[in-house]
């Protein structure tokens, strides 16, 4: 199953329809609910998408937000076994 935010770049669902089923996920404040994207992160999670600012809202979440996305997303997920370590790019 793969999921996305309501308020997300389209061409996110549409990549995503090639791979498996599509479920929309409510957001939050027209962009993205970070708690519920790291809740969604398994061992099976590869790769999330989080457009910031977010098109074609113009939400901007924090730098720190987003970075602890990714820290903790990354410990919940197969990059937690060291193999790989998520890139923050600025």
């Amino acid at each position: 199953m793969w999921w996305v935010s309501q308020y997300c770049f389209l061409v996110y669902p549409i990549m995503t329809r090639l791979f498996g089923q599509l479920d929309f996920r409510p957001g939050a404040q027209l962009w993205y609910d970070l708690p519920a994207m790291l809740q969604a992160v398994t061992p099976k999670t590869r790769v999330m998408f989080v457009a910031n600012p977010n098109n074609p809202t113009g939400t901007l979440a924090a730098r720190e937000e987003v970075v602890n996305l990714i820290q903790r997303s990354a410990a919940r997920s197969a990059l937690g076994d060291g193999r790989s370590l998520p890139r923050i790019s600025r």
